[in-house]
């Protein structure tokens, strides 16, 4: 999930750093099937509640498919001028503990050793220069009705450039990422379903953590992928990615294009397809879209050409809302596919608006179902 600019810089910042502290997650002693959470939709990204420590402190942090790190604003928070009123204050809790500089999660980011305290002082930097940085440490986390010990998390000091939510929440293979962290006592699987993305709504995109009896693989319209494994990026998600249509026709853009660092070749050829069917003028400047395609006046939307996905297991057929934005009051209506700054090709959250998503991956597989996520 996450904002697609900053996604697509940060998986740029930390392939060329190249980590390789990579570890089986570690199972937990207690048993839960099924963890469900609602997702509270921000500006282009979404929040979900969870509670840290004895007793609990209750926060809404950013979900992130593409980053590991558990972070929240921790007292004394000596620069924390963007975030809210929420800060964990670790003294008030029996099962706080800040982590040494021999713990193996400690090698997982960049460091330094308190030389007082041996604590296991860290920084990270995401792709759109905001900043967490504080003492890696252990808490209890709690998460609906079930909570969970000792998982790893940045006890942030100092944390600038977030203006949403009091933390975040990462959720990628990376060993401290939550699902990692969680891993068999939710059977390394988690799934969500997202809508409301620019309505701000409370409720209607939940996150779930463990088997989801919502959907199954065998659901109308479902796509099950598998999960593929970039030696260079090995944290992070990828699925194959073959071709994509337009109004019904595929593009001439080889399978290889879709690969790493290629994402603004596929952008062009989508963009020069949709300028040929829709057929209106381009409006000049800068625009809101994020992709800078954007036509002058109202575009019916009987006449936006259909967008599909082409897997090698299946094709997805986007909802129209999930790439083209009309705004019947205003005087542009907009591809809302991005260039990402390093080239690569990121489905990003407003595209997998009403989709179910489900990650197993104790299998490397990622399931893809149609949904309407406000009637789930």
């Amino acid at each position: 999930m996450h904002r697609s600019h900053q996604r697509a810089m940060n998986l740029h910042n930390r392939a060329r750093r190249g980590r390789h502290h990579r570890a089986a997650p570690r199972p937990l002693d207690q048993n839960s099937s099924s963890i469900e959470t609602p997702l509270q939709a921000g500006h282009g990204e979404f929040l979900m509640k969870l509670a840290i420590g004895n007793p609990p402190t209750s926060f809404m942090a950013i979900v992130d498919t593409a980053s590991d790190l558990i972070w929240t604003p921790c007292s004394p928070c000596t620069l924390c001028p963007d975030l809210p009123s929420t800060v964990f204050d670790p003294q008030g809790s029996a099962s706080y503990s800040k982590l040494p500089c021999s713990s193996p999660s400690c090698s997982g980011l960049p460091h330094v050793c308190d030389p007082l305290s041996d604590g296991c002082q860290y920084i990270y930097r995401y792709g759109d220069q905001s900043t967490t940085s504080g003492y890696l440490s252990s808490e209890t986390f709690t998460l609906g009705s079930a909570s969970f010990e000792n998982i790893g998390f940045g006890c942030g000091t100092m944390n600038w450039g977030f203006h949403e939510g009091a933390g975040l929440v990462g959720l990628n293979r990376g060993r401290l990422s939550l699902i990692s962290q969680l891993g068999a006592s939710v059977g390394y699987q988690f799934s969500y379903c997202l809508s409301g993305l620019e309505g701000g709504s409370s409720g209607s995109s939940r996150l779930v953590f463990g088997p989801s009896s919502a959907l199954t693989s065998s659901s109308v319209g479902a796509i099950k992928l598998p999960l593929l494994i970039n030696s260079r990026n090995p944290d992070f998600y990828f699925v194959d990615l073959e071709g994509i249509s337009v109004g019904g026709r595929r593009l001439p853009i080889e399978a290889s294009t879709f690969q790493f660092k290629q994402g603004a070749l596929v952008v062009s050829e989508v963009k020069q397809a949709f300028i040929t069917a829709i057929g209106l003028p381009v409006a000049a400047g800068p625009t809101a879209a994020g992709s800078g395609l954007c036509f002058q006046g109202f575009v019916d939307p009987s006449s936006i050409p259909t967008l599909t996905l082409h897997f090698s297991s299946g094709d997805f057929c986007a909802p129209q809302e999930n790439y083209f934005i009309v705004e019947k009051d205003s005087r542009l209506s907009c591809l809302a596919i991005n260039e990402t700054p390093m080239g690569m090709s990121i489905i990003g959250a407003f595209m997998q608006q009403n989709v179910h998503i489900h990650y197993d991956l104790g299998n490397n597989l990622i399931t893809f179902t149609p949904a309407q996520c406000d009637q789930l």
